[in-house]
């Protein structure tokens, strides 16, 4: 057998994004897991290709112009196989509108758009399992209407990673370069808490900031040094927060470890937003210096030199704050307002902090590490 007729075995993935960007990190997670890659920049392109190409499962961007993925979709499914083939919705949006959406349009699975890649491949490959499946009869098909069915909790082979459920939930759920809550799992984290304090009647405090001229260090030092860079900034922060759960909470100096690491978990929240852009939470804070104190010592574990092999590198960050529920009492609106609080900083120079609107100054000099 040739090794252009192994090629030409493996299934084929229909790709349709506007995002350049996001279409080459696809194809590279498709490539590596032993897809066949053919690209479309809007519904349209894949609307055109389907017939052409004929592939084993179609990747469909939500938002994109001449043709979204929702009408994508409906088209999909009234062309000659496209009943049939696998559908898998993808969106930077995770409210269950868009997830309704998708499902209405003849979407097999809907997938929240995150900075690790790998998961598509995954996703891909279980649902190209579950449509096999389905063909021969071991998944009934319980839609009359000749609509494809939604598939979920196939079979894997036991020498596939993830193994388990478990496994695929948090590949989805946190970030692989820092094993942090990532976008999405973050937004969940924090709806959570914003109920919690609601209840208590107690403030919360968002931090959004990114690390001031990281871009510059991915030119000097390479994109693996950067990496390097973000997973150790990452326990820094992380780090620096096992050592601050005593301000929000009351706790007395002599508190044990247990009792410290207890109530790390229960106001501690860490996320990666994507890029060099990370999130946390603080609730029941208490006060809203309470929430600058912390900052400052981020600020400060963040500007101490990190070690990657032979290079030294210290970081800046611009950090922004909202509090709850005085600056929004759902997670969206606290995060895009905290996210404009750091942006305020960026353009004052940066590796500071800033509370949102005018609920306070710039922060005083910070010196005190974590």
């Amino acid at each position: 057998m040739t090794a252009m007729a192994v090629e030409d075995r493996r299934p084929l993935v229909l790709m349709a994004d506007d995002d350049e960007v996001a279409r080459v990190l696809i194809e590279h997670a498709l490539t590596d897991a032993n897809f066949r890659v053919v690209q479309a920049q809007d519904g349209r392109e894949a609307v055109d290709a389907f017939p052409r190409e004929r592939p084993d499962i179609v990747l469909l961007d939500v938002n994109m112009p001449v043709m979204d993925g929702y009408e994508a979709c409906r088209v999909l499914r009234g062309l000659r196989g496209g009943e049939r083939v696998p559908v898998l919705m993808v969106s930077a949006y995770e409210g269950n509108h868009s997830i309704n959406l998708a499902y209405e349009a003849g979407a097999t699975d809907f997938l929240t758009k995150s900075s690790n890649w790998t998961v598509v491949a995954y996703r891909v490959r279980y649902l190209l399992r579950a449509a096999r499946a389905l063909a021969e009869g071991k998944i009934p098909n319980s839609r009359a209407s000749g609509r494809a069915a939604r598939m979920s909790g196939t079979r894997r082979e036991a020498g596939d990673r993830p193994a388990n459920d478990e496994d695929i939930r948090r590949l989805d759920g946190y970030d692989s370069l820092t094993g942090l809550r990532d976008r999405l799992r973050f937004h969940e984290q924090l709806s959570s808490a914003i109920a919690g304090c609601a209840r208590t009647r107690q403030p919360l405090a968002l931090m959004f900031f990114d690390l001031d001229r990281f871009k510059r260090i991915n030119d000097a030092y390479g994109h693996a040094v950067g990496d390097q860079l973000l997973a150790a900034a990452a326990k820094r922060v992380a780090a620096c927060l096992r050592g601050s759960e005593r301000l929000g909470r009351g706790s007395p100096e002599g508190a044990t470890a247990g009792e410290a690491q207890q109530t790390t978990q229960e106001w501690n929240r860490l996320g990666r937003s994507g890029g060099d852009k990370f999130c946390l939470f603080l609730a029941n804070i208490g006060e809203p210096g309470h929430a600058g104190t912390v900052a400052r010592r981020v600020l400060a574990e963040l500007a101490r030199p990190i070690c990657i092999g032979r290079h030294e590198i210290a970081l800046g960050a611009s950090l922004g704050i909202a509090m709850y529920p005085a600056d929004g009492e759902d997670s969206e609106t606290l995060m895009r307002n905290a996210e404009a609080a750091t942006y305020r900083v960026k353009q004052e120079g940066g590796n500071d902090y800033r509370f949102f609107a005018g609920t306070a100054a710039t922060s005083p000099p910070f010196s005190s590490p974590c």
